[in-house]
């Protein structure tokens, strides 16, 4: 992802976890992974990318979504390291890592 959507996913994490808090009356210092354990609520991370992968998955047969994801392949197919990872090869690397399994 790139620093935009990081920023911004974090901060929206931090706005998650203190309004949790507050809701279920925490003390300040509990850790955030026992809240959204207790409360059986998943990080934003991982939701983000369930609902992406939920969304490609539905769209599959979409023309435009099809050509994007080939496009991205193909640009990509130079193998240039980069320092974030693009929604595309996001969504190709959990399928491929859902194939071996």
């Amino acid at each position: 992802m790139s620093t935009s959507t990081q920023t911004i996913l974090e901060k929206c994490q931090k706005i998650q976890n203190r309004i949790l808090k507050i809701i279920k009356f925490y003390p300040l210092k509990t850790r955030t992974t026992q809240i959204h354990h207790d409360m059986n609520i998943e990080m934003l991370a991982p939701r983000f990318l369930k609902l992406l992968d939920k969304y490609v998955a539905s769209r599959s047969t979409h023309e435009q979504i099809n050509d994007d994801l080939l496009r991205s392949e193909q640009l990509n197919s130079d193998h240039n390291p980069r320092r974030f990872q693009t929604l595309f090869e996001i969504f190709t690397i959990s399928k491929e890592k859902q194939c071996f399994l």
